[in-house]
């Protein structure tokens, strides 16, 4: 795993961002069809994917791209939470 995936985005060249993002996208590939979806990992990439949308140095092809994706991850990342708190859910609490 690249150690550029302990330092935030923002502070790493675009290729590494990248390169990190495809490691996440692979290790939660990996975990989810044993049934491990792991709410910590959804959250890094869309923070990745979130972060690369808004890099002035990213080809505008790649920033609207990450920008899409970054709304589906959001949504695996609420989906999770929910999962996670039903029961507070259905109570009506936050």
């Amino acid at each position: 795993m690249p150690p550029e995936l302990d330092q935030p985005v923002a502070a790493i060249a675009p290729e590494a961002a990248i390169s990190a993002l495809l490691c996440l996208f692979h290790h939660y590939a990996v975990h989810e069809p044993a049934g491990q979806s792991c709410q910590r990992l959804s959250q890094r990439i869309f923070l990745h994917l979130e972060e690369l949308a808004r890099r002035e140095d990213m080809p505008e092809l790649l920033r609207r791209t990450c920008d899409e994706l970054s709304e589906a991850w959001l949504l695996v990342v609420d989906r999770q939470q929910s999962d996670r708190w039903p029961s507070q859910r259905q109570a009506g609490r936050p």
